[in-house]
């Protein structure tokens, strides 16, 4: 029996130890895991705060680079500037100074031709004043001699105008006149084929024949009239040369 107890006194302690070991390991592990997370939370932080040390440092390298570029843009722009202006001045004064040497010669020789020639400026003086007087004189001449003319040929147009009126007038009359004539050797024709005795339709052929005559005499006077009629008219010699027949009445128009 006693050795019993000594055996289960012996195999409590061993759990006991077992026990007390386990607790052991278990708050190693514990200690060995808040170690191991404390460690990686704080190489977290220095992680993050190197990434953002890193950060800051590229956006002021990159502040720095703008504004350089800044200043290297508007430097150039103002240097651009001073040498454009400079240029225009450069021109400009060139070309003043051009301008005065042009007119410091022209001054030169107009003083020297005046010294050098003084009769020959009056001579030509004259002749101009002579010239100018000429050419308005002859002007005036062709301007009158223009007016005459215009008024020549206004009223040859307008006889012109005048003898195709008539023309037509007559043409118009005659054209009635035959029409009127043929009319009635239509009327006769018919009165001929309804006539019933050899009286009346010897009669109607007298009519018919009469009216055939003045249809010819009407038709013979407007070949005539398209011929021309009437006596002709003495030629006026003009005093301006034609190059147009003479004979057409719209010559000189």
């Amino acid at each position: 029996m006693a050795e019993k107890r000594e055996n289960s006194v012996l195999f409590s302690l061993r759990e006991l130890q077992q026990i007390e070991e386990e607790r052991i390991t278990e708050e190693e592990e514990a200690r060995r895991r808040a170690e191991e997370e404390r460690i990686r939370a704080q190489m977290e932080a220095e992680r993050r705060a190197r990434e953002e040390e890193e950060r800051r440092r590229r956006e002021e390298e990159e502040r720095r680079r703008r504004e350089q570029e800044e200043r290297e843009r508007a430097e150039r722009e103002e240097r651009l500037r001073l040498e454009e202006a400079e240029r225009r001045a450069r021109i400009e004064a060139q070309a003043e100074l051009e301008r005065q040497r042009l007119q410091q010669e022209m001054e030169i020789k107009k003083a020297a031709a005046m010294r050098a020639k003084p009769k020959a400026l009056i001579a030509i003086a004259a002749v101009l004043v002579v010239s100018v007087g000429g050419l308005g004189l002859y002007a005036w001449k062709k301007s009158a001699e223009h007016e005459v003319e215009k008024q020549r040929a206004a009223e040859r147009l307008a006889q012109v105008e005048a003898e195709k009126r008539r023309l037509a007038e007559e043409k118009a009359k005659l054209e009635a006149e035959i029409s009127q004539v043929q009319q009635e050797l239509d009327d006769l024709s018919k009165a001929l084929a309804s006539a019933q005795t050899d009286a009346e339709r010897e009669a109607i052929r007298r009519k018919q024949a009469a009216a055939k005559q003045r249809l010819d005499a009407l038709r013979n006077k407007g070949k005539r009239g398209g011929r021309g009629t009437g006596k002709p008219r003495p030629e006026k010699k003009d005093t301006i040369e034609r190059n147009c027949d003479p004979n057409d009445p719209l010559c000189g128009i």
